[in-house]
């Protein structure tokens, strides 16, 4: 693509190799520049974000909430609007530098990056509990991943197909590489970027969906590394799980995975141990807990311009434990719309880089977007939005829902098989015993 002049891999892959500042007065004018970062305008598609879920509260009310820990339902909406809120900032980089990277602003630095820490501690936090729970040594392996593929993949595929459709229509539906090349580009991808995100068809596609997937291989190296950390509590884990955990340690390190990002996930181990302190969780319900998290995390966005490094990850984890063990920002992580966003957080994760891509390629075009004014680049993001939240809530319902209530007919017709059974219908008492895993990492 002709506007993509450099694009920062280290952004979204190693932060704290690669961190470029933005120098505002390169873009239309210090003044413009300044405006474009302005705080008031994150509270103002937050503000509309919260209106738009009141009234989908209304015409579709939430799944009704199994969680424990309704905090973190209620925070993980919060954190992937934030990082739509943080590529909208980037975007308008982008478009009047051609250098995709970090906004000269510590607030809207720590939308992408805080954001993305709180989702590794979720993941840590759920997962690794699993290992301290009573039912820690009965842990069925088989559906555990089953129950991952299953709540990750559908949707996951559904934008692939999405984002490879905007890459051919990018190079005209011409073919730029051989055929074979484009195949094995798209595999890549398909399997998580695990392998790494290439450009396809000679489209630099991780452009075009704002660099999302960078997190996802992090999410799969520590599915697989379960298994080794049960292994540590001397939980009996079948030897091709292990196998398996140690296949992708091995090639997570030795494709230069970061020790930062990896690092990140104790935070929500840790969470695991503090909520069960009976002390603990008693202080964290209190509002001088909530008081207290507001301070922390404030205390990271003005004091660090970055929060991949281990000052700024140890604070953030301590406020991610208070969360964990109730804090609830003033009952605001328990109101209804919160967890109607938390309800769409993978989705509006994995969908928003695409649909700020339509919009200013397509919709206003890159030339118009680039010379409006803060308001107007912020009213046109703000109106994206509702889009979002709209799409978000049918990929939901259509995909992500029917996904997760198929995992346990999925594991009966695979414990059919094995057992010689042959085929199994939907109300075989098999299923009774696949109980449906709902819980969910940052998504």
């Amino acid at each position: 693509m002709q506007i993509c002049n450099k694009w920062s891999n280290g952004h979204h892959i190693f932060p704290i190799k690669h961190y470029f500042r933005y120098h505002v007065e390169h873009i239309h004018g210090s003044d413009n520049g300044m405006a474009i970062l302005n705080p008031g305008f994150s509270f103002g598609v937050l503000l509309i974000a919260v209106l738009c879920c009141f009234l989908l509260a209304v015409v579709s009310p939430p799944q009704k909430a199994d969680s424990r820990y309704q905090t973190i339902d209620g925070l993980r909406g919060y954190l992937a609007l934030f990082v739509f809120i943080h590529h909208a900032s980037v975007w308008h980089l982008f478009m009047a530098t051609g250098e995709w990277t970090v906004p000269d602003s510590n607030l809207y630095t720590h939308l992408g990056q805080t954001s993305v820490t709180f989702f590794f501690m979720i993941t840590g936090f759920l997962f690794y509990g699993k290992l301290l729970g009573k039912d820690a040594k009965a842990i069925d392996w088989p559906k555990f991943f089953v129950a991952r593929t299953l709540r990750l993949g559908p949707l996951y595929v559904a934008a692939m197909i999405a984002l490879m459709t905007l890459v051919f229509l990018q190079s005209g539906a011409n073919l730029v590489d051989s055929p074979g090349y484009i195949l094995r580009s798209i595999a890549r991808w398909m399997l998580f970027t695990i392998p790494g995100a290439p450009s396809v068809n000679g489209v630099y596609a991780p452009m075009l969906i704002a660099g999302v997937n960078w997190s996802l291989p992090y999410e799969w190296y520590f599915y697989l590394a379960v298994p080794l950390l049960a292994f540590v509590r001397r939980i009996q884990v079948p030897w091709p799980f292990m196998l398996a955990g140690v296949a992708m340690m091995t090639f997570a390190f030795a494709n230069g995975a970061s020790t930062v990002f990896m690092s990140i996930f104790g935070g929500g181990i840790a969470a695991a141990y503090a909520v069960r302190n009976a002390a603990f969780v008693s202080f964290a319900r209190s509002k001088v807990a909530s008081l207290l998290v507001m301070v922390l995390v404030g205390t990271v966005v003005i004091l660090f311009d970055t929060a991949y490094q281990y000052p700024p990850l140890i604070i953030l984890a301590v406020a991610f434990s208070l969360i964990a063990g109730g804090a609830d920002l003033f009952g605001a992580l328990r109101a209804r719309p919160s967890h109607v966003l938390g309800e769409l957080s993978y989705s509006i994760y994995l969908l928003h880089g695409m649909l700020l891509f339509v919009t200013f390629k397509y919709v206003t075009g890159y030339e118009v977007a680039r010379s409006m004014s803060a308001v107007s680049y912020w009213a046109v993001v703000g109106a994206v939005v509702p889009a979002l939240l709209i799409i978000s809530k049918l990929a939901f319902h259509a995909i992500e829902l029917p996904s997760m209530r198929i995992v346990p007919l999925v594991m009966a017709m695979l414990r059919a098989q094995k057992l010689g059974l042959g085929r199994i219908k939907a109300d075989d008492p098999l299923i009774d015993r696949a109980n449906e895993d709902r819980g969910g990492p940052a998504f």
